[in-house]
């Protein structure tokens, strides 16, 4: 099945059902997920550029200017230890807890793309959607499919004016494994001067896709995001039985 489907800021209004109550919860949930492994991402990086020094620094000292500099290598290097500390620490708080069900998955992907005109009904973007034909159940969380949707979605109106996006669906083998893949063309006749600065996620509720992907390799052992254009802004999400 194909279905085109355009979005203007003169939709009718709406109200928030349980559903769409649920998923704000969620991204409250991975918001703060994405702040921990950022965090700790970038503090390990600063970790690696600081023990590089303190090596560097030792090798000066064996070769002179001792007594002035190596008193303060000791203290560095606990600090470093105190800081290693706190980001595994850190890093094992931004655990998530799955809510694994039963779902057909078309059927989530999309309620997912029905929230995603809901939460940005004031931009302008088209959207062509393609279904394969078998909706077999599957074990998973569905939150994966709505922010890693979402999240796309967030990027994509961030970079263009009035992105062209499409969504796929396909079951293989067998119906054992599921994936969706997402792509933008984000081309409009006058797309040239419609790209927009593009910045990282800084509004509370924003999830970088490459945040999302470090998220669900590292909590969900079923799905797997893979990134498939360098602007970040393509990607496939696979799903495979629990």
């Amino acid at each position: 099945m194909i279905l085109k489907q355009n979005v203007h800021s003169d939709d009718p209004p709406w109200s928030f059902q349980q559903k769409e109550l649920d998923f704000i919860d969620r991204i409250l949930t991975y918001s703060t997920m994405a702040f921990c492994r950022e965090t700790s991402h970038t503090m390990n990086n600063l970790l690696t550029s600081l023990t590089i020094y303190i090596s560097m620094l030792k090798n000066n000292l064996n070769k002179g200017n001792i007594d002035k500099a190596y008193n303060g290598i000791e203290a560095i290097e606990k600090s470093l230890n105190n800081i290693t500390e706190f980001t595994t620490k850190l890093s094992r708080k931004a655990n998530y807890t799955q809510n694994v069900i039963s779902v057909k998955p078309n059927s989530e992907v999309r309620d997912a793309l029905t929230l995603c005109s809901i939460l940005f009904k004031e931009s302008r973007w088209s959207l062509i959607t393609e279904f394969c034909e078998m909706d077999s159940k599957l074990q998973t969380d569905s939150s994966i499919i709505q922010m890693a949707l979402v999240t796309w979605f967030s990027m994509n109106l961030k970079i263009y004016n009035f992105p062209s996006m499409i969504v796929q669906t396909m079951w293989e083998p067998e119906g054992q494994q599921y994936a969706i893949s997402c792509t933008v063309t984000a081309k409009k006749e006058d797309s040239a001067s419609a790209i927009i600065y593009r910045e990282s996620g800084e509004r509370a509720g924003e999830i970088p896709l490459i945040t999302m992907k470090r998220i669900i390799h590292s909590n969900f052992k079923f799905a797997d995001l893979k990134i498939i254009r360098s602007e970040g802004n393509d990607f496939i999400l696979t799903l495979s039985p629990v």
